[in-house]
C-alpha cells in the first residue's frame, strides 16, 4: 500500500482526502499566509520602510520605488528585521 492510497476521513465534510492532498492544502494555506504578510509589508515598504533602509530612495520617484515592491513582498522575512533595527 503506497502513501497515496492512505485515506483520511474528514468527519465534518464527509469527504476523503489522501495524505498528499492534505499536504498540498497545508502548503497552499501557508503560502497564502506568507503572501498576505508580504503584501502588508510591501505597502509599508513602499510608503515608509524603503527610505529607512536606503536614504537615496527619498529622492527617487515613486515609480522607481514601485520596482522594489515585488522583491519586498517575497523577501519580507529578511527585510523586516533590518527595518526594525533602524
Amino acid at each position: 500500500m503506497s502513501i497515496c492510497n492512505l485515506k483520511y476521513i474528514n468527519p465534518t465534510a464527509q469527504t476523503t482526502m489522501t495524505i498528499i492532498e492534505q499536504t498540498v492544502l497545508i502548503f497552499l494555506l501557508l503560502f497564502k499566509i506568507y503572501f498576505s504578510c508580504g503584501l502588508i509589508f510591501g505597502f509599508y515598504f513602499y510608503f515608509w520602510g524603503g527610505q529607512k533602509l536606503d536614504p537615496l530612495l527619498k529622492v527617487s520617484s515613486k515609480k522607481t520605488q514601485l520596482l522594489f515592491v515585488p522583491a519586498a513582498i517575497i523577501l519580507w522575512v529578511y527585510l523586516l528585521p533590518r527595518i526594525l533595527k533602524h
